[in-house]
C-alpha cells in the first residue's frame, strides 16, 4: 500500500514538472501571449528613444566642436572659392549658349483619341498597309486601297482649320502666352504645368513656344521673375553670373569657343 502511494506521488510530481517545463518553454517561444508582445514593443520603443537621444547629443557635440574651430582658427575664411565661382560661371554660360542654339524639345502631347486605338490595332494597321501606299491621313485615302472602313473624320476637326484664319494679332498672342505661362506654371518645351487641355490646343495654335523662346535663353528678363540676388562676398573680385539674358550673341560665341578649347563643349 505504501509503495502504491509513493508511486502515485512520484508520478504526480513528474507530471507537474513536465507541465511546468512545457509552459515555460511556450512562454519563452511565444512571449507569454499578448503580454509578451506588449513587453517587446515597449523594449523596442525604449531602445529607439535611447538611440535618438544619443544621436542628438553627438550632433550637439560635433556642432560645438566645429564652432570652436571656426572661432579659434577661422577655417571657412581659409577656403578660396573664387576659382570655383569662375568655373561655375563659365559652365553656366556654356549651358545657356547651348540652350539658345538648340531647338526646344517638343511639348508633351495628350491626345484623347489615340487612346481608343490599342497597340495591337496599330501593329495590325502597319502589317496590312506596309509597302502599299502612304497615309495622307490616318483615316484618309490610301492610294490603291479602298477607303471603306476609314470614313471617320480626322481628330483635328474642321473647326481647327477655321480658327487658324481667325487668330489674334502677334502682340495679343504673345501676351496671352506669357499670361498662361505665369498663371499655370508652364515650362516651354518641358511641361504643361497646370494648363487645361483646351488651353493646350490653343497654346499650339498660338505658337506659344516661339513667342517664349526668350524664356529659355534668359529666364530673367520677364517681369514676373525677380532679379538675381547680388553676391554677399564683398572681398571677391569676380562678378557673379548676373543677368545672362543681357549677354550679347558675340559673348556667347566667345564663351563657346573657350569651352571648346578646354574640352568642355
Amino acid at each position: 500500500m505504501h509503495i502504491v502511494v509513493w508511486q502515485a506521488m512520484f508520478l504526480a510530481t513528474g507530471l507537474v514538472l513536465i507541465i511546468d517545463v512545457v509552459r515555460h518553454a511556450a512562454g519563452c517561444m511565444g512571449g507569454e501571449g499578448m503580454n509578451g508582445e506588449v513587453l517587446r514593443r515597449k523594449a523596442l520603443e525604449h531602445r529607439l528613444e535611447s538611440l535618438e537621444k544619443e544621436v542628438h547629443e553627438n550632433s550637439q557635440v560635433l556642432h560645438k566642436f566645429l564652432m570652436s574651430l571656426e572661432t579659434q582658427f577661422g577655417v571657412s575664411e581659409l577656403i578660396d572659392l573664387r576659382e570655383l565661382k569662375r568655373e561655375c560661371h563659365d559652365l553656366a554660360q556654356g549651358i545657356v549658349a547651348n540652350i539658345a542654339d538648340s531647338p526646344a524639345p517638343p511639348m508633351p502631347s495628350f491626345d484623347t483619341l489615340d487612346s481608343f486605338q490599342s497597340k495591337d490595332d496599330q501593329l495590325a494597321d502597319d502589317d496590312i498597309f506596309e509597302g502599299h501606299a502612304k497615309f495622307d491621313d490616318r483615316y484618309g485615302a490610301l492610294g490603291d486601297i479602298p477607303n471603306e472602313g476609314f470614313e471617320e473624320q480626322s481628330h483635328l476637326g474642321d473647326d481647327v482649320f477655321g480658327e487658324q484664319a481667325d487668330l489674334p494679332s502677334t502682340e495679343e498672342r504673345s501676351a496671352t502666352c506669357r499670361e498662361w505661362r505665369s498663371t499655370y506654371g508652364v515650362s516651354p518645351g518641358v511641361s504643361w504645368g497646370q494648363l487645361p487641355l483646351e488651353l493646350q490646343n490653343k497654346w499650339r495654335r498660338y505658337d506659344c513656344d516661339i513667342y517664349l523662346q526668350d524664356s529659355v535663353q534668359g529666364m530673367l528678363d520677364h517681369k514676373d521673375i525677380g532679379q538675381r540676388p547680388r553676391s554677399q562676398d564683398h572681398d571677391d573680385d569676380f562678378n557673379v553670373i548676373g543677368d545672362i539674358a543681357s549677354s550679347s550673341e558675340q559673348d556667347l560665341l566667345r564663351d563657346k569657343e573657350g569651352l571648346a578649347d578646354k574640352g568642355w563643349w
